[in-house]
């Protein structure tokens, strides 16, 4: 298993700014020498571990149909087609924090709950505290890790890859975005075929905190991915989506996803490597901004409570819940536009 390789890819994961939620203040930086023996570490757990990511993608992977569906039926009830709502494990969520006492299941109703609880609206990382105990915290991360596998790392199919046209590596932080490479990296070394499609790398216009600077010889987000990458995969090419994000405070998923389509990229599968607990929300963004055609593969590492046990429990919850309130919004927002098409159809 490779869960030493995530523990030293995605350290101080849950202390750097989301995808979406980006800490633009300064934080304290990082020793030097601590840095590059973290590195040396890095590379040396990389190796060790490269064994290990074909045993661990044959015992996760699915049929291409329910790795396509995965992250919507784990949120969403499997039994009503028609009328969705919300699934068991998001329900049990809500009995815990008593936030549902109208016992409501429909997913309109659900993501209103969702956000209006959870979401950390115009909020950095660092700012987030879930206003709840300590002992309902816990059982939260709890489900999160374990009901929800924000714990596991996620691989595509043998078919989604042989299937694969394009992989697309989502920016963040200098921490997080080096742990995305490093895991495009191992899927590399066990399917080779990989090295001939295109690569692209969507980011943005960011000004790195000053910890994110000791890692890196530049200034802005786009260009630190750019640094990264060609130190970490000095083999592979890349095209560089920028999303220079006018009028806005800094790019987004979204943002970036715009940007990419103005390639006019061929129809077909593209494998989208992003990082938990964000890759259901960061999938659900594609699909709802992508037309009939583009088939979007989510995958990435998972995170390890180890990585985070240092981190206020709050914070932790909050963290993790404002990450599921923003993917059930993007899956809410597409079944509903499904459903509109649906019955224009039949009209």
């Amino acid at each position: 298993m490779v869960k030493n390789l995530w523990f030293v890819l995605s350290c101080m994961f849950l202390l750097h700014g989301s995808d979406d939620s980006v800490n633009d203040a300064d934080t304290e930086t990082a020793d030097q020498s601590d840095a590059e023996d973290e590195e040396q570490n890095q590379e040396k757990d990389t190796s060790e571990n490269e064994a290990d990511l074909k045993e661990d993608q044959e015992n996760s992977e699915k049929s291409d149909e329910e790795n396509e569906d995965e992250d919507d039926e784990i949120l969403v009830s499997k039994k009503d087609k028609n009328n969705k709502k919300a699934s068991p494990v998001i329900l049990k969520i809500l009995d815990i924090t008593k936030k549902n006492p109208e016992k409501k299941t429909s997913l309109n109703d659900i993501n209103t709950i969702f956000q209006k609880y959870y979401f950390q609206k115009n909020k950095e990382r660092f700012d987030m505290i879930l206003d709840e105990t300590d002992d309902i915290c816990e059982r939260l991360i709890d489900i999160c890790l374990k009901d929800l596998n924000f714990s596991c790392p996620k691989w595509p199919g043998a078919q989604q890859i042989k299937k694969c046209q394009g992989i697309i590596l989502l920016g963040s932080t200098v921490a997080v975005m080096t742990q995305r490479i490093g895991f495009l990296k191992l899927l590399i070394q066990a399917h080779s075929g990989l090295k001939k499609v295109k690569i692209y790398l969507l980011t943005g216009r960011r000004t790195l905190t000053s910890e994110e600077k000791q890692s890196v010889s530049v200034d802005d987000e786009a260009e630190a991915f750019q640094e990264i990458f060609q130190k970490l995969c000095p083999d592979l090419d890349f095209i560089l989506v920028y999303s220079s994000n006018t009028g806005m405070k800094r790019a987004t998923t979204e943002s970036t996803v715009k940007e990419w389509l103005q390639l006019s990229p061929a129809k077909g599968t593209y494998i989208s490597i992003s990082s938990e607990p964000f890759i259901a929300h960061q999938t659900m963004v594609f699909k709802n901004c992508l037309g009939e055609g583009h088939n979007i593969i989510g995958v990435g590492p998972g995170i390890l409570r180890e990585l985070h046990e240092h981190i206020n429990v709050k914070r932790k919850a909050a963290i993790l819940m404002d990450a599921l309130a923003k993917t059930i919004y993007e899956i809410t927002k597409w079944h509903n536009k499904t459903r509109q098409t649906t019955d224009k159809t039949q009209d």
